[in-house]
């Protein structure tokens, strides 16, 4: 004990040996120890004693090598040409495999390994570490197994490094690389295909406003032009009604009959140049004014005059003959509207009859 805290406080650091190291027993009974002339210990225990020379007590330098040996997923051993989900996974072992792809549906697996270092094997430990994934090495003691879940798709080296039973490491250890599938959305063809199909999509839209605008183009044009030909059609009617109209007050102003015409409030609308000579108003303009007022020489017919507005009679005679008319007066109603007898034109003939 006094040599092993002098090799402590030397090299900050001491080694434990075990039943597994040659020792008689785990335990050691107390004060049961002696050093001998030459240096060597002699240490009693439950079941005898250890005698040994400190100083030839030496550290394996042999590095165990590291290797993979079984693969599993969903908790299932793979074997080699077996196929999962239709996939070969391996076609030759695992140990002499550079690397393994699993589908997205395969991201459940674990992975065994071994340290071949047989002088105590177990005391050999391991540590761990899934690049892309872990940040650091993961220290596994003596577990031999790894496991992992959910893996995002890509591509992942696993590494594993152990040391032999006196604490000697193999840094190098043993790589496995691993690709992960993703799954049918994400994996480029499908990407290329739907970035295919929206730009397709997004061409084909475009070309489809462009002929809507066309169509809507065209038919704002047809729609113009019939506009147009409509317009000119009012027009020209316009202009022949108003050359139509002129012609007609023309007429009447040349002719000797007294033409006047009345609306339903018997407000004169139209009276020709004969029946203004008539007018009891000068100097004033007489459309819009009471047929009364400008011809008072027709007061007394005033009711014949509505009845026959109202009930749209087409002719009539006064029954009195004014003093400023010649005679006999024949007055003719024509309505302006003969369906709803809105008006009438007063057709007033002169006409010398002494009776």
């Amino acid at each position: 004990m006094a040599e092993q805290q002098n090799i402590q406080k030397k090299n900050n650091s001491f080694k434990n040996f075990t039943k597994a190291d040659g020792l008689q027993d785990n335990e050691f009974n107390i004060g049961a120890y002696l050093k001998l002339k030459n240096g060597d210990l002699l240490i009693g225990g439950i079941n005898g004693f250890n005698l040994f020379t400190p100083n030839e007590i030496l550290l394996n330098p042999l590095l165990p090598e590291v290797v993979f040996s079984e693969l599993k997923i969903f908790n299932k051993p793979i074997r080699i040409g077996q196929a999962v989900n239709g996939n070969v996974i391996l076609t030759k072992a695992l140990n002499e495999t550079e690397k393994i792809t699993l589908s997205n549906d395969e991201n459940f697996f674990s992975i065994e390994f071994a340290a071949l270092h047989y002088v105590n094997p177990n005391k050999n430990k391991y540590s761990y570490m899934l690049e892309g994934f872990h940040s650091g090495w993961i220290n596994a003691d003596k577990n031999r197994e790894a496991t992992f879940t959910n893996l995002d798709a890509g591509e992942y080296k696993f590494r594993v490094k152990a040391s032999n039973s006196d604490g000697i490491w193999n840094e190098s250890g043993t790589t496995l690389r691993i690709e992960i599938l993703p799954p049918w959305w994400q994996t480029r063809l499908f990407i290329i295909i739907a970035i295919l199909l929206i730009l397709t999509l997004s061409v084909s839209l475009h070309f489809f406003k462009i002929e809507r605008i066309k169509e809507r183009n065209l038919s704002l044009y047809d729609h113009n032009v019939e506009l147009n030909v409509q317009i000119r059609e009012r027009k020209s009617a316009e202009e022949k009604l108003i050359n139509s109209k002129q012609n007609l007050v023309d007429i009447l102003n040349s002719v000797s009959s007294v033409y006047i015409c009345v609306d339903k409030n018997s407000k004169i609308i139209y009276l020709n140049a004969e029946a203004e000579k008539f007018a009891a108003i000068k100097d004033v303009k007489l459309i819009g004014e009471n047929i009364q007022t400008v011809f008072p020489q027709l007061s007394s017919d005033t009711e014949i005059i509505k009845e026959v507005i109202n009930k749209g009679r087409t002719r009539f005679l006064c029954r009195k003959v004014e003093d400023d008319f010649p005679h006999k007066i024949e007055i003719a109603i024509y309505p302006l509207r003969k369906k709803t007898g809105k008006g009438a034109v007063l057709r007033i003939d002169r006409t010398m009859d002494n009776t």
